[in-house]
């Protein structure tokens, strides 16, 4: 990261132009370990939760290094056959969940990364798909090992025809967006009718914030710069003329809670070989199943650390 100056952007609440906020925490990059202290604030008005001030794209795209978990390499290059086995765990449950609603068509992930999704998508052989990654290195590997178009921009900057995708994915994205109502927009002009968005985000509804407070791996300062309550969700993708379908907890929890806790400890300087042990041991195959139920239980009351969630374009309203 280099040593330059952080710039630093203060704007109104993206969901109503308000500059009225709640002070919530302040804390620091639990995930990279990078410097800087950030402010997490609630808009008095509408309820969204975002950075405020939050840093301007220039310094932020240094809190994206290579070694960013998105930026792994697709699972077809993993060398060992159990990380394969369980990285493509989660991309066939987000696949199959996502084909429940559309079995195939015309495909656009947005912030593909280096394109984990995509090549998932991709074996089942149901769709014509496009990506769009604003990081140039895994746009262009998404290209050359996939062979799938990728627009190297970030989303807002995309031109891409209208009413032309069946579906549009956002896999933990829309947290990372700076104009997200914007962005919900664009997705919006993007759909055909009848069309999907699926939003995967950070539940801040969920169990995880109640337990770990800022501790919580949903966080993600800097990175993060909105989070959605969904009532105000809800009420955001009505408005631009989106019908709210269902929510579903796909995949993560076990990670979900490994970082957590670990940010935790870390934060309060715990570090002794009984925490050494119950990361070991938490880690392990056997904990992974044991602990299944429990897991269970938190995805079917949608107490999930990550929520996925399916709206479908309308036919008879649509945003200003």
């Amino acid at each position: 990261m280099n040593k330059q100056p952080l710039l630093w952007v203060d704007s109104p609440c993206n969901g109503c132009g308000s500059t009225e906020n709640q002070f919530l925490f302040e804390g620091n990059d639990l995930l990279m370990e990078l410097a800087g202290q950030f402010k997490v604030v609630k808009c008095t008005r509408c309820g969204l939760i975002r950075q405020n001030p939050h840093l301007a794209w220039e310094s932020l795209k240094e809190y994206y290094p290579e070694d960013y978990s998105p930026y792994k390499k697709v699972i077809s290059e993993e060398k060992s056959a159990l990380r394969r086995a369980d990285r493509r765990y989660g991309m066939l449950k987000r696949l199959r969940t996502l084909e429940k609603y559309q079995p195939g068509g015309r495909l656009l992930d947005v912030g593909c990364g280096t394109g984990v999704f995509l090549e998932e998508a991709q074996r089942s052989s149901h769709w014509e798909l496009t990506g769009v990654e604003p990081s140039l290195p895994a746009a262009k590997y998404v290209q050359d090992i996939l062979k799938i178009p990728v627009w190297e921009h970030r989303f807002q900057d995309a031109v891409l025809p209208t009413q032309h995708f069946d579906v549009i994915t956002m896999w933990n994205v829309l947290e990372h967006l700076d104009t997200p109502i914007e962005d919900l927009k664009h997705a919006y002009d993007l759909l055909r009718p009848g069309g999907w968005l699926v939003l995967a985000i950070p539940n801040v509804d969920g169990l995880g914030v109640k337990l770990f407070g800022k501790y919580w791996m949903g966080w993600d300062l800097p990175r993060h710069l909105y989070l959605f309550p969904q009532k105000e969700l809800r009420q955001i993708l009505k408005k631009i003329g989106f019908r709210w379908i269902n929510t579903h907890c796909i995949a993560g929890a076990h990670s979900s809670l490994d970082l957590s806790i670990e940010f935790f400890l870390r934060a309060k300087k715990i570090n002794n070989p009984f925490t050494r042990l119950f990361f070991r041991l938490y880690r392990s195959l056997p904990a992974r199943i044991i602990l299944s139920p429990v897991f269970w239980l938190t995805d079917y009351f949608r107490q999930c650390s990550l929520i996925t969630i399916i709206v479908q374009k309308t036919t008879e309203n649509s945003h200003d």
